[in-house]
């Protein structure tokens, strides 16, 4: 599908606000909110270029919460009775999930202990984060070419000895 310019900036603009875990943390209308008036850019613009965002590789990415996260990788996989019921899980009972409370979704989804493994496996092979591989994990540090400090009252300049070669 075409993309227009107008919608690649703003798909750019969202890319930027993504954490490094590949979420998006801050609410749309906050950021919305930070966009110059005179773009007049619509809220839903930003919907629709979040759309964008989360039909990239790696699936998840653009996710506003684990249960979307989860949500969006588990719809790209192939219709199947555990896809379903993960589904369902996921949307509806993934505080239980999290405190292993699998008689209570047995009760309240109706399935039995097969379905129940099988949909659990597969909800655990999901990636929670999926952006977490491309994040830069070492910070960098710039060393300065001068630095200026006070000495007796008075500003002074030199160059940083750590920033050049030493010559020998």
């Amino acid at each position: 599908t075409q993309v227009s310019e107008r919608d690649r900036s703003l798909v750019r603009f969202l890319i930027e606000a993504l954490d490094d875990d590949g979420y998006l943390s801050a609410p749309l209308i906050e950021l919305w909110e930070t966009l110059p008036p005179e773009y007049e850019i619509e809220i839903e613009e930003l919907e629709i270029a979040l759309r964008h965002i989360q039909n990239f590789d790696p699936i998840g990415i653009g996710a506003r919460s684990l249960q979307e996260c989860l949500t969006l990788q588990l719809k790209v996989l192939p219709e199947s009775a555990e896809r379903t019921l993960a589904l369902a899980i996921v949307d509806k009972h993934l505080e239980l999930l999290a405190a292993r409370d699998f008689a209570k979704i047995r009760r309240l989804t109706g399935c039995d202990d097969e379905a129940l493994k099988a949909a659990h496996s597969l909800i655990t092979s999901l990636n929670p984060r999926p952006a977490a591989g491309y994040a830069q994990i070492e910070a960098r540090y710039i060393t300065p070419d001068v630095i200026v400090k006070k000495l007796k009252g008075k500003w002074t300049a030199y160059i940083n000895p750590d920033a050049y070669p030493r010559l020998r």
